[in-house]
């Protein structure tokens, strides 16, 4: 019986993200929206039709690291924001 719990904890189990992109019209993206992997699977026609909008999907427990590359002008996540805006909005 305890094996069975465990899996089941297990399985409840989500990981967290939080969206560092730019807002979308549709209002479902919104910059600092924590979400978990059930919201993400809820948007995947969105990010199907732009693929980068899921790169700026970050685990809430490594944003705090990746904060000053996040901030950053010339970091990869502008880049992605500016694809976004070019191809969603």
């Amino acid at each position: 019986m305890s094996i069975k719990k465990k899996v089941v904890e297990k399985v409840e189990e989500k990981t967290n993200y939080i969206y560092v992109g730019p807002k979308i019209k549709s209002g479902l993206f919104i910059y600092g929206k924590v979400v978990d992997s059930s919201y993400k699977e809820k948007l995947k026609n969105e990010i199907e039709n732009c693929s980068v909008l899921d790169k700026l999907f970050i685990p809430v427990e490594k944003y705090p690291e990746l904060l000053p590359e996040i901030e950053s002008k010339n970091s990869k996540y502008e880049n992605f924001r500016k694809e976004v805006k070019a191809n969603v909005n």
